[in-house]
């Protein structure tokens, strides 16, 4: 704070100045350790929030994954054996008089596709399922880390109160001084008071630059605080709202990357029983 004061070396030829300096400071710097150790718990705890969030995520996550792959197996052996049974039917077809085999090939192909929509059905349901509890949890996270910031804006906040009340108490100690310095060089003894050098009796006759430079100091530290406070308010809320953002946006990119996934998924499988319907109309057109 003092290396920004620019008024401060105007007043520094004072005598007894550097011992009221010594003192704020000593004391400005105890209250900050304090507050710092507090803001450190306070850190440690948002990342416990932020922790406990991203192992619970997880976990649904894992729980999701395990459940699409026993859907998708389920549906890959279904799907294994009608497309099986639908190749011998198109195989028979060809000594079938009536060709009756590739109506059944067909039919088969239908119960292929069923599979193939239940299977897509059921992978949609677990992701809508996935993005519901992303949303609470991340609610529930925000909600968590927002009281977390707010219990240590409070912390902070005492904290520059107790340094505005140090800095208003230094500015009184300063003007008293200033205050005892003219009343010792006014007094018989004044003029031979070997204690008052000439830089500190030229300060004290002008009594405006004075004035100025002590209430110019203050002024400096008080305005240093509050822009200090703003920035740590900003910083602490911007935090926050950084880490909801950075969740929501990953979540929002993993539920498209999925969506795109179910989705080839579907048009795989569809394109598996294409191509096997294919071959049983084209034996139908050498049929026919």
């Amino acid at each position: 704070m003092f290396k920004e004061d620019t008024e401060m070396n105007k007043i520094e030829v004072l005598p007894g100045l550097r011992n009221i300096i010594d003192d704020y400071t000593e004391k400005a710097k105890a209250s900050a350790e304090d507050v710092k150790l507090v803001l450190l718990d306070k850190h440690s705890g948002l990342a416990k929030q932020v922790d406990a969030f991203t192992t619970t995520y997880k976990k649904f996550q894992v729980e999701a994954q395990e459940a699409s792959i026993r859907a998708v197996e389920t549906h890959r052996r279904t799907a294994k054996q009608l497309l099986r049974q639908a190749s011998a039917a198109h195989s028979a077809t060809a000594s079938d008089a009536d060709g009756s085999g590739s109506s059944v090939g067909l039919q088969l192909l239908q119960d292929a596709e069923a599979s193939s929509e239940k299977l897509h059905g059921e992978l949609m349901n677990l992701e809508s399922d996935l993005v519901e509890t992303a949303q609470e949890l991340i609610a529930a996270m925000e909600g968590s880390i927002e009281a977390i910031g707010s219990e240590a804006r409070e912390v902070a906040t005492e904290h520059f109160r107790t340094i505005e009340v140090l800095e208003n108490n230094f500015f009184e100690n300063v003007s008293q001084l200033a205050v005892t310095l003219l009343e010792r060089m006014a007094s018989e003894d004044g003029e031979d008071d070997d204690y008052l050098t000439d830089e500190c009796r030229a300060i004290l006759n002008d009594r405006d630059a004075l004035n100025n430079a002590i209430n110019g100091s203050h002024d400096i530290h008080i305005g240093k605080l509050l822009a200090q406070e703003d920035a740590m308010r900003e910083q602490s809320l911007a935090k926050v709202a950084e880490i909801v953002k950075n969740a929501k946006e990953q979540e929002w990119t993993r539920n498209r990357a999925r969506i795109a996934e179910v989705l080839h998924i579907k048009a795989k499988h569809l394109s598996e029983i294409n191509h096997v319907r294919d071959e049983i109309n084209r034996v139908d057109e050498e049929f026919y």
